[in-house]
């Protein structure tokens, strides 16, 4: 993957398409995404971080293997983008791994997927591919020696540490000679190792493809035909034609192992050989896999985005998952943890409830950690299948599987729990909770299975805000997850003041009829009125009823629980609540003021004509990458920091140095510039402006807002950066003061001051 400039200067990421274009990428040359390696962990498999790779798994994994119209689409947009109804994943829960899978040689994920599956502790894959006549050369090529395939592995293996993924899936769907079998699995082996001595939670696998003889056949199962491949990396992603049979084969062959986890049953969700047909009826697939314990790989499940109507997609998503819901492991969330629920995209964007741009935005950088929980834990689904025979042009008939779902709501109040990018508190939107209001039925919304200590107490803060809440009062819950319940244990969070029969009400609802039920009532040590109608309310929480009552495990569940008033007079018939953020934490972890970011630095472009290759990487090498910051909270000056040039000279203002003095080096952005601006036709009218600023490896930043100011100081959002540039391309019409970058902390309480930097 290349990061550069496309033709109206987005910032975007590409992938490589030959071997000569990965033995010429240099890790030194590599700065834009390091950001991202440092990314803390917040949502953890089964209470367990995210493992170095080298433990065997001990329970079926979930993975999910991406491919959306050959890939690269909004997602490629290094500073997000305008796109409206994108697509989002946000089932990351039930899954443990990702793949983004592309047709081209080597296939990067962009960095807001990088950065999405990291905050839910999942890992993320890239995809070598090799196919047809090209992929057959690339083969030869790379398969002719060892020491080719040391340094393509090597070139690999830093590829993936500096963007920060976890490591490759390998599928090779062309023939290899025969000679050259001993040295692919050299290859395979070789990027394993070196993946495993580089990598935090390293992954290769392999795909189910070429066999022992380097024919090109699927198998459909592990056997001794593709065993070879399978000893060498960590797990092997079986095609998808199977039946019972290959999974009773597979089983018995990995167990010898001592590795039946690491075998990835394919599904596809187009249904393309899949049993069952794919679709809404993976639940068929799934539960064959289920039954022989093996793992899953789910591949493009973005058939819910594809094949149905855009404004039906939230619809559909729910659907799919909650129909595969009961077949996977729900994961946990590790404490302390904190989200606004925005899901990478909105309408607008919001600034402690204060709408920052009303302009539609994609960047996955900024999702937060998305519910455990979903609107299809209030439903129940049946499926009607029918077969039909179809014939072909060949004149062969098949089988193909039409499903209808029924969706059943199973509560009176009709509850929907859902994204509404109408209202927000930090970022696209948030979490909207519904409910009819009938009396004495309370609603309970469960959110996050958490993973905390009992012996220690919690601090939870809920940002909220409610219509009509004397008609119904809003509480938080939090009640053990523990399968073997001794007796049942809640502590209720109270936003509002309950009477005894709203707590009874809760009470049933929570954990239907049981007399020795332990109910732990706290209202909130502080309570704040927010911006924009919202409500800040920050409880302390105590252990010792779930100490008392026996429980052990460290599991629990967090609800939002809406219960209507005594009032049988009141006249809304609904109850609605607005969650725009929720912090849980240890008591006694202190949250520090935000740290500020320094050395902002500014660089401004302007190219009076059209510029050689050569001209441009003298000017964009230094500047861009190589220029050390100074520790000085002082900007430099606009004379300072301002770059002018045409074919003549090359120089910069008020100092005399030539760039071109400066050693230069070959780099991705600098060249996709070089090519944008070499090829048009036409001069610059509007400069560049490249932004750089620097803070410490140990500061936990979220991500950076990047605002512009006009002559009337109208703040305008420019986007959102993970790392520590950013790139802007103004319009003819754009009269700019100056910039503004602004950090946002993972915390509710830590939104940084913004730095300005003036023109």
């Amino acid at each position: 993957m290349k990061i550069g400039l496309d033709e109206s200067g987005q910032v975007i990421t590409e992938p490589l398409d030959s071997l000569s274009e990965l033995l010429q990428w240099n890790p030194e040359n590599f700065s834009f995404n390091k950001s991202v390696i440092q990314k803390k962990v917040q949502m953890v498999a089964n209470n367990d971080s995210l493992r170095k790779g080298l433990e065997p798994s001990t329970r079926p994994q979930v993975l999910v293997c991406h491919d959306m119209c050959g890939g690269y689409l909004d997602d490629r947009f290094y500073q997000g983008s305008s796109s409206v109804s994108p697509y989002c994943f946000y089932h990351w829960q039930l899954i443990d791994s990702f793949v983004y899978f592309s047709h081209h040689f080597i296939t990067i994920p962009p960095v807001g997927w990088i950065q999405a599956a990291h905050k839910h502790g999942v890992d993320i894959l890239g995809t070598i591919i090799t196919e047809w006549e090209t992929g057959s050369s690339i083969c030869q090529e790379m398969l002719q020696s060892t020491s080719v395939i040391d340094r393509v592995t090597t070139k690999l293996a830093q590829m993936a540490l500096a963007y920060g993924f976890n490591g490759w899936l390998i599928n090779i769907e062309n023939k290899i000679e025969i000679d050259h079998i001993p040295g692919l699995q050299y290859f395979v082996h070789e990027l394993t190792l070196k993946c495993r001595a580089m990598l935090d939670a390293p992954k290769v696998l392999w795909y189910d493809s070429v066999i022992n003889t380097g024919e090109l056949k699927w198998q459909n199962e592990l056997n001794a035909l593709n065993e070879m491949f399978f000893q060498v990396c960590d797990g092997i992603f079986l095609n998808y034609c199977i039946s019972n049979d290959h999974l009773s084969h597979s089983k018995m062959m990995a167990a010898s192992h001592g590795r039946q986890f690491d075998v990835y049953v394919g599904v596809d969700a187009f249904g393309r050989g899949t049993p069952g047909g794919g679709g809404f009826n993976c639940r068929e697939v799934m539960e064959m896999i289920q039954n022989h314990g093996l793992s899953c790989a789910l591949f493009a499940p973005g058939w819910t985005y594809e094949k149905h109507p855009k404004e039906h997609f939230d619809v559909q998503e729910v659907m799919f998952w909650g129909l595969l819901n009961d077949r996977m492991s729900t994961r946990t969330v590790k404490v302390p943890f904190s989200t606004s629920f925005c899901r990478g995209y909105g309408n607008q964007y919001f600034l402690e409830g204060q709408s920052l741009s009303e302009s539609p935005w994609y960047n996955l950088c900024v999702q937060q950690i998305q519910p455990s929980f979903t609107q299809s834990q209030f439903y129940r689904y049946t499926l009607a299948k029918t077969v039909r025979q179809v014939t072909e042009k060949t004149g062969e008939t098949k089988e193909e599987i039409d499903v209808k779902v029924h969706s059943e709501v199973q509560h009176p109040a009709n509850p929907s729990m859902d994204y509404d990018v109408s209202c927000g508190y930090i970022g696209g939107g948030c979490l909207k909770l519904f409910a009819e209001r009938i009396q004495s039925q309370a609603v309970c919304f469960k959110l996050f299975k958490l993973d905390s200590d009992y012996f220690k107490a919690l601090q939870i803060s809920v940002v909220w805000k409610a219509s009509c809440i004397d008609d119904f009062s809003f509480a938080l819950a939090l009640t053990s997850a523990d399968e073997e319940k001794i007796r049942p244990v809640f502590t209720l969070l109270e936003t509002t003041s309950l009477s005894d029969k709203q707590r009874k009400d809760m009470s049933l609802q929570l954990c239907e009829v049981d007399p020795s039920i332990c109910v732990e009532t706290i209202r909130p040590m502080e309570e704040t009125n927010l911006k924009n109608g919202f409500t800040k309310s920050t409880f302390l929480v105590s252990s010792s009823k779930f100490i008392e009552a026996g429980y052990k495990d460290n599991l629990f569940i967090l609800s939002a629980i809406l219960v209507p008033c005594d009032n049988v007079g009141a006249l809304n018939s609904c109850m609605t609540v607005h969650i725009g953020h929720i912090t849980v934490h240890e008591y006694h972890t202190a949250l520090f003021p935000p740290p500020s970011l320094n050395n902002m630095l500014c660089w401004t472009l302007k190219a009076d004509l059209p510029l050689s290759l050569d001209d441009m990487h003298k000017i964009l090498i230094n500047p861009y990458l190589n220029i050390n910051l100074q520790n000085t909270k002082t900007p430099p000056s606009t004379e300072e920091s301002s770059i002018s040039f045409n074919h003549d000279s090359v120089s910069k203002s008020q100092g005399s140095i030539s760039v071109s003095s400066f050693s230069a080096q070959n780099c991705d952005i600098v060249s996709s510039l070089q090519s944008a601006l070499s090829q048009s036709s036409s001069e610059l009218s509007n400069p560049i402006y490249i932004l750089k600023w620097s803070y410490s490896s140990s500061m936990n930043i979220d991500y950076i807002l990047v605002s512009s100011y006009d002559q009337s100081g109208q703040r305008k959002l420019l986007g959102q950066t993970v790392g520590e540039k950013f790139v802007y391309v103004p319009s003819n019409d754009n009269k700019l003061v100056s910039f503004s970058i602004q950090p946002i902390f993972p915390f509710a309480n830590s939104i940084g001051d913004e730095q300005f930097y003036k023109l």
